[in-house]
């Protein structure tokens, strides 16, 4: 194995890098701490690393960065043990550097069991500055707790923002501009409808659906039924089919438990937990809870539905729901910020609820709001929720519509989602 680590290492301290697009999450760096990148595949983790190592060679020798993507079919089947052959080769090949500071980059790290363990003991010795990404939520962010114990800092990423998206195709942000304004909106329809997953963005139609359904069955199909040893296909598939198909929505696990039932199939409720829990480590889905300051009460309730990317859900959905899109892409938008988000539903429907936010701790969503009865409904149900706060301002995002309700004891503004995603900044 350490030959090939040799070869991995030369080959990539020799390679000219392209310069990629520069993401708007900020990255600290020279913390003292292991950086990791946490997010579904083709999210563009490897993009901001591969960035930051252009920018270190600006300033820093090329051979004092290693870079290793565990996915690199030459080092299969890597284990634990294999991992210490990696600095013995560097120094057999750059012995000079020995006593120098090294930059170290450690791709989709994910695959070696206990790979924590290495890392920990690398960043102990005080010689390294080092990166990793990895493809998984809550199994990672554990092991990251758990095995690195204080001296890590975690980053999800996720598919592009509305403003990256601008950013990407040099489409400028200044609305005032008649011909801008014009771009922008056309590029949130897209948005709305083809979602933001980086490297199916300047695909044609054709070329995308084919994308999108060999990303579903590599990323979620392989990559699921391989490291979770999910055996059950069928049942993976059935669940992939039914939340993708149900963005927006409140899920109940006992009702796909009896569908189950209803077809003559066994099914534990346990495996239907387990194997959905599958797909939100792989950043597949995500779950909103309803808020409670009881616990109980909280768990009893649905969870709404949310998908990595609104592309995914056109894969099986026979008909555009825009609306339902647009409410999923407000969570993205808001979960690139905070987890703490969550939905209520009493006498009337809130979309969101961010309690920690100091403005817009309310949201609804409505994709089309010119219908007089759709809008009452919109303030009614803002307004009741507004009341049960004490909040004296809340949040109505909509595709088509912008204005002011506004009366001396509460304000509710009426936004065009595109316009707030640019001006949230």
């Amino acid at each position: 194995m350490k030959e090939i680590f040799k070869r991995i290492i030369a080959e990539f301290i020799e390679k000219e890098l392209p310069e990629y697009f520069e993401r708007e999450i900020k990255i600290e760096t020279a913390t003292n701490r292991v950086v990791c990148l946490i997010g579904a595949r083709r999210t563009g983790k490897t993009s901001i690393m591969l960035n930051r190592i252009n920018g270190l060679r600006k300033t820093i020798e090329k051979s004092k960065i290693i870079y290793i993507n565990f996915e690199d079919d030459r080092l299969f089947p890597i284990q634990l043990e294999n991992l210490d052959e990696i600095m013995e080769a560097y120094f057999e090949l750059y012995p000079e550097n020995i006593k120098e500071k090294l930059y170290l980059f450690f791709d989709e790290v994910q695959i070696i069991e206990n790979w924590e363990k290495y890392i920990r003991r690398l960043h102990d010795t005080g010689k390294y500055e080092i990166t990793i990404t990895g493809s998984s939520s809550k199994l990672l962010s554990k092991e990251i707790a758990t095995g690195l114990r204080g001296r890590s800092i975690s980053y999800e990423i996720y598919p592009f923002s509305f403003s990256e998206i601008l950013g990407y195709k040099k489409i400028g942000k200044n609305y005032y501009s008649e011909k801008t304004r014009s771009e922008i909106k056309s590029e949130f329809e897209k948005y709305i409808k083809n979602g933001s997953l980086p490297e199916f963005l300047k695909m044609g139609e054709n070329e995308r659906n084919k994308a999108i359904k060999e990303y579903n069955d590599l990323v979620i199909y392989k990559d699921i039924s391989e490291r979770f040893r999910a055996e059950n296909i069928f049942l993976l598939k059935y669940l992939v089919k039914f939340l993708f198909m149900n963005n927006g929505n409140l899920i109940s696990f006992n009702k796909i438990y009896n569908d189950f039932k209803s077809l003559g199939l066994s099914i534990s409720r346990n495996s239907i937990y387990e194997y959905t829990s599958y797909l939100e480590e792989a950043y597949a889905v995500f779950f909103m809870q309803s808020y409670s300051e009881n616990i109980r009460v909280q768990n009893r309730k649905p969870k709404k539905v949310y998908l990595l990317d609104t592309s995914l859900r056109m894969l099986y959905a026979l008909n555009e729901d825009l609306g339902r899109n647009l409410e999923n892409i407000v969570y993205l938008e808001k979960r690139r910020k905070t987890e703490q988000i969550y939905y209520m539903a009493d006498k009337r429907e809130l979309d969101f609820y961010l309690p920690n936010e100091e403005k817009d701790k309310l949201i609804n969503v409505s994709y089309i709001t010119d219908n007089p009865l759709t809008l009452k409904r919109e303030i009614e149900s803002m307004e009741y929720f507004m009341e049960n706060f004490g909040v004296d301002e809340g949040l109505i995002l909509t595709n088509d519509n912008e204005f002011v309700d506004e009366n001396k004891k509460r304000r509710i503004k009426v936004v065009q989602a595109w316009k707030y995603f640019l001006e949230m900044g």
